[in-house]
């Protein structure tokens, strides 16, 4: 045997590599905290959520966005929201932090949300800042 094929390894054996993002801004931002960028009016705008103190996006690709957007809007308080087109605001430099969003009928924040998160398999979903959530929100809750 040349050594290629003589081995014997286990999922044990298995080793990981988490690489920490370059090139982005840490802010004073919490965890879990949500806000909308980059819009003509304070209640439209990019999707944006903080994550370990770096603001980043969330893509379109795998995400259910009409549930999505009602439920981040009602989270600002709005009532409910629209998606617009990808990227509707401009495409930003953030590292995309969320690559699947899915929201039921009861949720009323992101958190609660079916969510896979950077760094989970991000090769593998094929985002990119071109795919980011944007929408509209209807008018405040009085």
């Amino acid at each position: 045997m040349n050594g290629l094929n003589d081995y014997s390894c286990y999922h044990y054996d298995d080793a990981a590599v988490l690489c920490q993002l370059t090139g982005v801004e840490n802010s004073t931002c919490t965890t879990g905290e949500v806000r909308l960028a980059d819009g003509a009016t304070v209640y439209e705008g990019r999707v944006e959520v903080c994550e370990n103190g770096v603001w980043g996006s969330v893509c379109t690709r795998y995400s259910s966005n009409v549930r999505s957007a009602y439920t981040f809007c009602q989270e600002l308080g709005y009532q409910g929201g629209i998606v617009l087109p990808n990227s509707h605001f401009g495409v930003s430099n953030n590292p995309i932090l969320i690559y699947e969003l899915s929201c039921g009928d009861f949720q009323s924040n992101l958190s609660n949300c079916h969510q896979r998160k950077y760094p989970y398999s991000w090769w593998w979903y094929g985002c990119n800042n071109y795919q980011e959530l944007s929408i509209r929100c209807e008018s405040e809750n009085t």
